[in-house]
């Protein structure tokens, strides 16, 4: 089972198998020399996880979220976590929705972003999954889908509230 890779040096290559996806091999990365890893998330990770989630959700949202109650375990239940860290702080996370390659979760800490993290989690979990990837986006998320966009990601799908649009559903092809 595959631990971590490193990414200032190239890993070699690891099978990772878990029902649908596979990964063959990951790639060497070093984002404006700042050296981090990207490994699978464990229950130690929680703590940590749970911050940089509320966090983001708090800077998306605004005062209307802080509001609401963020439980990340409860929220990526079932999904497959990813996390980027730098020495030993989590600085992102992905999670993954397996048997349909849907990516529910992807938060970079506002420090760390514009360095390659980001998308080198999304390429971690394209490696994990044959089927192409797919995401929903709130649209006033406008750097995210920017993001997204910049990696292939084009919408399928428009999803309104009322008058206003909410979100919508991305996915790579």
């Amino acid at each position: 089972m595959m631990k971590h890779a490193n990414f200032t040096s190239p890993p070699k290559a690891r099978d990772f198998n878990r029902k649908n996806c596979k990964l063959q091999r990951l790639n060497s990365l070093q984002a404006n020399d700042l050296p981090f890893t990207i490994r699978q998330a464990n229950s130690n990770d929680n703590p940590q996880l749970q911050q940089l989630y509320e966090t983001a959700h708090c800077q998306l949202l605004g005062e209307q979220e802080q509001a609401m109650i963020v439980d990340f375990v409860t929220d990526t239940v079932g999904e497959l976590i990813f996390v980027a860290t730098v020495a030993e702080r989590i600085v992102g996370f992905i999670g993954l929705w397996e048997i349909d390659a849907f990516i529910h979760h992807l938060y970079i800490a506002e420090d760390y972003q514009h360095r390659g993290i980001g998308s080198q989690l999304i390429m971690t979990m394209q490696q994990l999954c044959p089927e192409p990837l797919s995401l929903k986006c709130l649209t006033t998320n406008t750097r995210a889908l920017q993001f997204y966009g910049n990696h292939g990601f084009t919408i399928t799908k428009t999803v309104r509230d009322g008058n206003r649009t909410a979100y919508v559903m991305l996915q790579k092809k």
